[in-house]
């Protein structure tokens, strides 16, 4: 996982032929291109929350088929 921070990509070919970079408009003559991208991290939750929601639910699940079953008996 990167880090916050600056990162630089550099991307580098040759070739003949007019434009053919696969940038449209501009010329092959030589010049720069430049790219800014702007990353945000991004929280994702801790392993124990995913456990306790999973067997929170399991436990919903099963209170209520045996809810559901006394029903049916009575």
């Amino acid at each position: 996982m990167l880090s916050t921070g600056t990162y630089v990509l550099g991307i580098a070919g040759s070739g003949a032929g007019a434009n053919n970079s696969g940038f449209s408009g501009g010329s092959n003559s030589g010049g720069a291109y430049n790219l800014n991208i702007s990353l945000s991290p991004v929280a994702t939750p801790e392993p124990s929350a995913f456990l306790l929601t999973g067997l929170g639910l399991i436990g919903l699940f099963g209170a209520r088929k045996k809810f559901s079953r006394n029903q049916k008996a009575a």
